[in-house]
């Protein structure tokens, strides 16, 4: 049923960036007909230890699809983006709410308009939840 849902979702969000492209609302239909999505559930667990200095959970890397829809625990800390200045970026998502990430794909099918994000996953201070744990 998630997996469903989300298949919804991606595509009425290509039907969105379609028209915020200014195409029409089909355009991106024909790269979706037998699509290639993922489904991932990533833990990571509490970490009892810190970790050492500049240890990351995710490296920093680039998502190779269209979109990536990430659906963030409220567990403050973690999830980082990189901005045109180089300098990272918590990503503070509202509650109840999604992240998108455009991938490789999605800056490539629309010339580098809209550019692929560069993120990570840092490993967020104990003292915030009294817990590292994520999901």
């Amino acid at each position: 049923a998630w997996f469903d849902a989300m298949y919804l979702l991606c595509r009425r969000l290509m039907q969105l960036s379609a028209l915020a492209l200014e195409l029409p609302d089909a355009y991106f239909d024909v790269s979706h007909r037998e699509p290639s999505l993922t489904l991932r559930f990533v833990n990571y667990p509490d970490q009892p230890e810190a970790p050492r200095e500049g240890q990351l959970r995710y490296g920093a890397h680039h998502d190779y699809g269209g979109l990536t829809i990430l659906r963030p625990d409220q567990a403050p800390g973690g999830l980082q983006v990189c901005g045109l200045d180089g300098q990272w970026r918590d990503v503070n998502a509202p509650a109840d709410a999604f992240v998108i990430n455009v991938g490789d794909l999605m800056a490539r099918w629309t010339n580098d308009r809209w550019r692929s994000t560069l993120h990570r996953v840092i490993n967020p201070p104990r003292t915030l939840t009294g817990s590292t744990r994520r999901l």
